[in-house]
């Protein structure tokens, strides 16, 4: 899968991350994502199982990551707790929950869920990112350049895991190591914005 697909649709990048998480193949086609166009329909359909059954794990699971599509992150964290409650084992409540927990300004919290996550499976790479930059964010950057080489290691290609380790290792005041991390990116990508900003504050700090 190249993580630089364009997408038609920002719902579409998400689901696609979905699908990366859990190691299934895709192909980019604007017609095999047409779900996604209809989240209000979705979250009205989990919201009346979950009205039914409150112990309906995958509706309270699925619930809370559809208002996360929505960007309704304040309103996923109820059902993601839920779904936590009800199977505490399950890897992508965690993730999905402490996505949340941050998007609301509630970093150690998120860091936690998070953490719980990599705990159940350190093998992922995005929740290793996600711990990453939690912790970039919570400016604990000696911690988030272990998460974000974790990433990295695991999926070379997490443009924004190096984004973040080379953020991480400026504020480390170190020298050329977030040139070598932006390099990368930029071979790949040229044209990549973010990689480009970050490598003119890398260089003002030499």
């Amino acid at each position: 899968v190249d993580s630089r697909t364009p997408f038609a649709h920002a719902s579409e990048a998400e689901m696609a991350r979905i699908l990366d998480f859990y190691e299934v193949r895709w192909e980019y086609e604007p017609h095999t994502f047409p779900i996604l166009w209809n989240l209000d329909g979705a979250v009205g359909e989990f919201e009346y199982a979950v009205k039914l059954d409150p112990d309906f794990h995958e509706a309270q699971f699925r619930l809370g990551v559809t208002r996360w599509l929505r960007q309704q992150y304040d309103a996923a964290i109820a059902p993601l707790r839920a779904s936590v409650k009800l199977k505490p084992d399950h890897v992508e409540s965690h993730y999905y929950l402490g996505l949340s927990l941050q998007k609301t300004g509630q970093l150690r919290e998120a860091i936690d869920q998070l953490e719980e996550a990599a705990k159940l499976n350190p093998k992922l790479a995005d929740v290793q990112a996600a711990i990453g930059n939690a912790l970039l964010a919570d400016e604990d950057f000696d911690k988030a350049v272990g998460a974000l080489r974790a990433a990295i290691k695991l999926n070379p290609n997490l443009f924004q895991a190096r984004n973040d380790l080379a953020l991480a290792l400026i504020q480390k005041r170190e020298a050329d190591a977030p040139i070598a991390e932006l390099d990368a990116i930029l071979k790949l990508d040229p044209n990549n914005k973010i990689a480009l900003h970050n490598f003119g504050l890398a260089l003002m700090q030499k």
